[in-house]
């Protein structure tokens, strides 16, 4: 069985050998016993990490709010079998707000280590943010998607590691 947490090691390398040096936050989170097999099967399948995609247009940029979620993130979520880091988040984008988008840069990711006690030993997962461009403007909101807009300035509640990025973006100091 290959060892989880140099597959993440390894899809850090490849992603800073197309993108770069990337920021990569690491966090250590307790879950009970129950989830903790399930991020391990998940890990052993390849699909533990997930992804999130910053689109933009004309200096605008895309924020989707999940069904019975307060804040605005960029669309994404969970990892595929077998998908690269860049080919789900692709693809949560069209799902979710039906639009084709290419993945330009990677901006920040998150290394996160699911214990079953405060640490322990772990698996680790990848999470990563990417910015990407498209051409389409038209949102048609997939299931789970309960409103998605283009903003030019960031609303006031948003995901958590999207604030500083958006604020550049958005070209505040």
């Amino acid at each position: 069985m290959d060892d989880p947490e140099h597959d993440v090691e390894r899809v850090l390398n490849r992603l800073e050998d197309v993108h770069g040096e990337i920021p990569v936050h690491h966090e250590s989170t307790p879950v009970p016993r129950e989830m903790y097999v399930e991020c391990m099967n998940a890990a052993d399948n390849g699909e533990l990490g997930g992804v999130r995609v910053l689109v933009s247009h004309e200096n605008e940029f895309l924020l989707v709010r999940e069904d019975g979620g307060d804040a605005w993130d960029a669309p994404g979520g969970s990892l595929s079998r077998n998908d690269t880091h860049a080919t789900a988040g692709t693809q949560h984008v069209a799902d979710q707000v039906g639009i084709e988008c290419t993945v330009v840069d990677a901006f920040a990711a998150i290394e996160r280590e699911f214990t079953l006690v405060d640490g322990g030993e772990g698996v680790t997962g990848l999470w990563v943010f990417f910015e990407a461009e498209t051409f389409e403007t038209d949102i048609a909101t997939g299931p789970d998607i309960e409103d998605a807009r283009w903003f030019s300035r960031p609303p006031t509640e948003v995901g958590p590691h999207l604030s500083e990025r958006l604020s550049l973006a958005a070209g505040d100091d």
